[in-house]
């Protein structure tokens, strides 16, 4: 198995290559990756104001598939595919599809950063060659925003709103640990599947770092 990667520019998208439709699913699945937001973002849904966190799309399934030459059956199918293999997570919304790229990081992550910087300091003629994806890692949030706002951009790492009780303990978790700690932990829990996206899941990734939150604490927020 070959090993190592490559960055996509987004503009790959504008080529003609790109217009020689039905897509293979590996182009499809590239076409998600470079559709799929690189830094988080308010979207507005008929009257509605939705937040589309990093590594995430807000698309009809009619959308997706004028986009790839196919029906909409085929989109569905594929979609459960990957899916059934936790490449993706998918949320149904009003006349729309939440999706969501599981590790969406190990596709356009730090190493992009890393690599663009080696090959600035080796080969400065590059520079203007090389991108610069800085933007692609953006922290999505900042410990100078209000918590009310930091609380809405967790949750978005999951998908849906918090309610009342989990506010007020999600807030508790933030004086106690930190910004950056609570990103971390919520996208870790993510990662672990639905059933751990839970704040006593992330209070036991926050309190065990070393055993993944593997110990429940019920106790949150007491």
């Amino acid at each position: 198995m070959k090993k190592g990667w490559i960055s996509i520019h987004r503009e790959l998208t504008e080529h003609w290559l790109w217009e020689d439709k039905p897509f293979s699913n590996g182009q499809a699945f590239i076409d998600m990756l470079l559709e799929c937001n690189h830094k988080s973002k308010e979207v507005r849904i008929g009257n509605e104001i939705v937040y589309c966190n990093r590594g995430e799309s807000i698309k009809s399934l009619d959308t997706w598939a004028k986009r790839w030459g196919w029906n909409k059956s085929r989109v569905r199918r594929f979609l459960k595919l990957l899916e059934k293999a936790n490449t993706i997570e998918t949320k149904k919304a009003r006349n729309t599809t939440y999706l969501s790229i599981c590790n969406y990081d190990n596709y356009q992550g730090n190493q992009n950063e890393n690599e663009t910087k080696v090959k600035r300091i080796g080969n400065k003629p590059e520079t203007n060659l090389t991108p610069n994806n800085n933007d692609n890692n953006d922290n999505n949030g900042s410990s100078s925003d209000p918590p009310q706002l930091q609380i809405v951009k967790l949750f978005a790492i999951w998908g849906r709103a918090s309610d009342n009780g989990e506010k007020a303990k999600c807030e508790n978790l933030l004086k106690q640990f930190g910004w950056e700690k609570v990103w971390n932990a919520f996208h870790r829990a993510s990662e672990m599947g639905k059933e751990k996206k839970n704040l006593a899941y992330v209070k036991g990734i926050l309190t065990n770092p070393d055993r993944g939150g593997g110990r429940f604490d019920k106790s949150i927020g007491n």
